[in-house]
């Protein structure tokens, strides 16, 4: 199965910047970036059933009332993921060098499907199409981009919302700030800012589900639907969010290097979260630093483990913090703090707070 692809341009422009003897071999530059492995997971959860709440109701099994005309079915469900990877490559415009891009994504999201049943042709073989499809939340990624021996890392968190162009299509559109919080080689203490608009359209496939117990083919006696009458599942909702993506447009990324200090911040993504939101702390740190990580409310303090960006720049906890705080001092908001040390300096990672609901 293919997967939905993300393309971006990202545009560094200098400010002053002084990296090293060699920096302008490859940077401050353009870089044209493609990923084709973007996230497929966006689809409902097992038990996802929109038929559910149709409007008018859909006839159940057994009644004498046939089915006609055109059910509009709305579902709404909540989709999260931690640490998603991601990769892809990117080409220095200005030297057509060649490198790679790695991400790991949080996303945190509220969607609704709309599936439309039409029984008004074919009683007896209705057609069924996606009517609508929306959906809003928090987007926080990390991620390093490797040119030869030298790389540049950092964040992006916003917000992330699905609509439907089309009633063929879908669309994922992301508008999301940037943050570089380091770098190795020609990028050693690289810093700056800058943001990027990520879109992509992914085709809804024609919904389909077994058949139904019910009337024998042709119809006639009463007991319920008729076999063979195509009421959307949740396999082909999946699909439908999973489905190549055929063209990419309008994504563009725009960083401002500088010179610096190392820098550390929390990942946290948008959105409601809960006990069972699956986010794992999530941290993007200068090369090399070694964090502790700390969450407190009230008085409690709860420790999230002590763990080193590497060279990649990213750091993920081993286990869900909503489920773990939850369970060590209950709901409310709670300050996410990290005190990290690299070649013998000590910093303070920048601060987040997580809001945790019931």
């Amino acid at each position: 199965m293919s997967t939905p692809r993300c393309t971006a341009v990202i545009l560094a422009t200098a400010a002053g910047l002084v990296l090293a003897p060699v920096a302008m071999g490859i940077g401050p530059s353009d870089f044209a970036v493609n990923i084709p492995d973007g996230p497929t997971q966006m689809g409902p959860p097992a038990g996802f059933d929109p038929t559910k709440n149709c409007t008018p109701p859909l006839p159940s099994l057994g009644s004498t009332t046939p089915p006609t005309g055109v059910y509009t079915c709305p579902g709404t469900y909540q989709w999260s993921d931690s640490a998603t990877p991601m990769t892809g490559t990117v080409t220095v415009v200005s030297t057509g060098q060649q490198g790679t891009i790695a991400l790991r994504c949080d996303w945190n999201l509220t969607n609704t499907m709309t599936v439309a049943v039409d029984f008004s042709k074919n009683p007896l073989s209705p057609t069924s199409s996606v009517s609508g499809f929306s959906g809003t939340g928090g987007q926080a990624c990390s991620w390093e981009i490797k040119v030869g021996a030298s790389s540049l890392m950092g964040t992006l968190t916003g917000t992330a919302t699905l609509d439907q162009p089309s009633p063929q299509t879908g669309r994922f559109t992301g508008n999301l700030s940037i943050l570089v919080v380091g770098g190795t080689g020609d990028y050693a203490n690289a810093a700056g800012s800058g943001s990027m608009v990520q879109s992509q359209e992914f085709p809804f496939p024609t919904p389909e589900a077994p058949a139904l117990p019910g009337l024998p083919t042709g119809g006639g006696a009463p007991g319920g639907l008729p076999p063979g009458i195509s009421i959307p599942g949740q396999a082909s909702m999946e699909r439908a969010l999973m489905t190549a993506v055929a063209t990419q447009a309008g994504s563009s990324m725009q960083i401002r290097l500088r010179t610096g200090k190392p820098k550390a911040t929390f990942l946290v993504p948008s959105g409601i979260i809960t006990s069972t939101t699956k986010w794992k702390t999530h941290m993007s740190a200068a090369p090399k630093s070694r964090c502790a990580m700390t969450a407190t409310k009230g008085g409690k303090t709860v420790k999230l483990g002590t763990r080193s960006s590497g060279s990649t720049g990213t750091i993920v906890g081993s286990s869900y913090a909503p489920a773990v705080l939850a369970k060590a001092g209950g709901t409310g908001n709670w300050r996410l703090r990290a005190s990290c040390t690299k070649a013998g300096s000590t910093f303070a990672a920048r601060p987040a707070t997580l809001k945790l609901r019931k």
